[in-house]
């Protein structure tokens, strides 16, 4: 049995969403994404799907059905549709968005195909499903290793229960000094004419020495970051999809090979992820006076998780000092992480690394200014030289 057909079996073993597979020319199906002519069966956590178009179809030989199709751009795509007559779609609050990029054919047995998950094939049903229906789908498709589709479904949970533009007493995490700071909105101050230059009064607390102050200040909407939902039908909804987003994000920066601009816009979505994850986490901690024993569990759980996922996303982009920083803070949470031992361990190698190079570069660097320098001086002596020779040669002639 193929990997596909793997996948298959077993899914329909728990869920009963996956149609039977009849494929048809034009329809939209998912199989394993290729790396050459071979599918990756290396390590299981290659494996992954994508969404294609069925273009052509061969069907003579009963022993080896194919069929040819045209692989989706491996970038996530909006699915929540915002008006039926434009086609507009809910933007994404952290996964980056590209240009569509050309379309690349290749030719699959049928074997390897699988029809889209009934839920996919219904736009109504995706335009009117709740933010936990999203979540849930998500998580079908990330267990499939569709990681494109799940992002798409986990920033659809994001549209519906997070908002950039608040309501008064609302609790937002904003950009304060490079920094995710948790504040409360207090007045909004509306533009009609332009919803950009709205501004929000707000009050959030700072740290004067050891000691914790509240402050109050203007923002603009652009440092709003996220809008925390204070009431969750499914307890820190939030929190989970983005620790979600960001795992599914990290492997894309692994997939996603088409332009290396992707791959350092990705890494930075997932900080950006898993910050707001420790943030809400923080929120739902602090905001009862007693926090019970579970809630602190899941509170460092969360955060232990997210700091692991981000120090990796700090590693891609070639950042170790702060990698190192949050497994450091992660080994405080929880000194017996086999996972965070083993970074830490690789972090020290990259960090050795590119102190030697720093230093080899730092080398080279001097050893070309000392010789552009020497070359300098030499020619301003030689011109120096010269000068004096011209200026005897024309007082002997002058004499003549």
């Amino acid at each position: 049995r193929s990997p596909a057909s793997n996948l298959h079996h077993t899914h329909t073993l728990t869920m009963s969403s996956i149609a039977t597979p009849l494929i048809t020319i034009g329809m939209v199906v998912r199989a394993p994404r290729r790396k050459g002519n071979q599918i990756q069966k290396n390590k299981k956590e290659e494996l992954f799907l994508s969404k294609a178009t069925v273009v052509t179809l061969d069907i003579d030989d009963a022993k080896e059905r194919k069929a040819s199709i045209l692989w989706d751009d491996l970038a996530p795509q909006p699915i929540l549709c915002l008006d039926d007559k434009t086609k507009k779609r809910a933007s994404f609050l952290i996964t980056p968005t590209f240009p569509i990029s050309k379309e690349e054919e290749e030719e699959l047995l049928l074997s390897d195909i699988l029809p889209l998950l009934s839920f996919e094939q219904q736009q109504q049903v995706i335009n009117t499903a709740k933010a936990e229906e999203h979540k849930q789908w998500g998580d079908e498709l990330f267990k499939l290793r569709d990681i494109s589709s799940a992002v798409s479904h986990y920033e659809a949970v994001l549209s519906l229960t997070s908002s950039l533009m608040p309501l008064i007493g609302s609790t937002i995490i904003i950009r304060m000094n490079g920094r995710a700071t948790l504040a409360e909105v207090d007045c909004i101050n509306n533009d009609y004419d332009s919803e950009s230059t709205t501004t929000f009064d707000i009050t959030y607390q700072t740290k004067v020495g050891s000691v914790e102050k509240e402050k109050e200040t203007t923002i603009s909407k652009s440092q709003v970051l996220f809008c925390i939902l204070q009431q969750d039908e499914i307890p820190r909804i939030q929190e989970r999809t983005l620790l979600n987003l960001s795992r599914c994000l990290l492997l894309l920066a692994d997939m996603d090979k088409s332009d290396t601009n992707r791959v350092t816009k990705y890494c930075n979505a997932v900080v950006l992820g898993c910050t707001l994850a420790i943030s809400c986490s923080s929120y739902h901690d602090n905001s009862s006076c007693q926090p019970s024993l579970e809630s602190k569990k899941i509170t460092a759980t969360t955060e232990e998780k997210a700091r692991y996922i981000r120090s990796k996303a700090y590693a891609k982009l070639h950042k170790y000092k702060h990698a190192t920083n949050d497994i450091q803070h992660l080994l405080r949470i929880n000194p017996q992480s086999r996972d965070a031992l083993q970074l830490q361990k690789k972090l020290k190698l990259q960090l050795g690394k590119e102190k030697k190079l720093n230093k080899k570069l730092a080398k080279d660097v001097c050893s070309w200014v000392n010789h552009v320098t020497t070359e300098t001086e030499q020619k301003d002596e030689d011109g120096m030289i010269t000068n004096h020779d011209n200026k005897c040669n024309n007082k002997q002639e002058n004499t003549w």
